[in-house]
């Protein structure tokens, strides 16, 4: 609630809530029987994240201080879900994350149409550090998602961010572009009020 609130403070509530969390993970494992439902997961730091980063972007346009602290706040909850989720000591049961990450997409895509650059973040961050790992954090749809959110955006980074996603998939060994990934593409392109935009198309 409070990382969707887009109020003043609603990032460092959101914050102090995940931090609860954390407190209360620690203390169960102390106890006989530890309650799993007390562990943040994903989307505990995933809307902390999500909050702090529309923080540092609506601070841009009046105070570029804030803005940078906020940035480096949802950084520091990025880094603190990675080693809560991506650093586990116990990977004999790899997580499969896919669809919650896909989940997450598309919701930010619907509700933060003007900030694309909210879900690229977050897949490059995990794509980056889940190398080596035999959890799954993503697939081409999580790519498409994301090559879409920057076509709806309208925004005029879109072309260039759209297709330094493609390439990152063709690149890539752990996914593929598909038709869908083609089409978001051009339809980034097609959005562009440029001629010699439309004529990548």
């Amino acid at each position: 609630a409070w990382a969707n609130a887009n109020v003043r403070g609603s990032a460092e509530k959101a914050e102090r809530v995940l931090k609860r969390l954390k407190v209360a993970n620690i203390n169960q494992g102390k106890s006989v029987a530890p309650t799993a439902s007390l562990q943040p997961d994903l989307y505990s730091f995933a809307y902390c994240y999500a909050a702090w980063y529309r923080e540092a972007i609506f601070a841009e346009r009046s105070n570029m201080k804030a803005s940078s602290v906020a940035m480096r706040k949802a950084d520091s909850v990025l880094k603190s879900m990675k080693q809560v989720l991506m650093k586990r000591t116990d990977q004999s049961q790899p997580l499969n994350l896919v669809e919650d990450v896909n989940s997450l997409l598309v919701m930010w895509s619907n509700t933060n149409v003007n900030l694309p650059d909210l879900s690229d973040y977050f897949l490059k961050f995990v794509e980056f550090e889940s190398r080596g790992s035999q959890d799954m954090w993503f697939n081409t749809r999580s790519y498409n998602l994301v090559i879409n959110a920057w076509a709806k955006s309208g925004s005029r980074q879109s072309i260039n961010r759209a297709e330094s996603l493609l390439r990152d998939m063709e690149r890539s060994d752990r996914v593929s572009p598909d038709v869908l990934s083609y089409s978001g593409v051009i339809s980034s392109i097609a959005k562009s009020k440029k001629a010699t935009d439309a004529k990548k198309a």
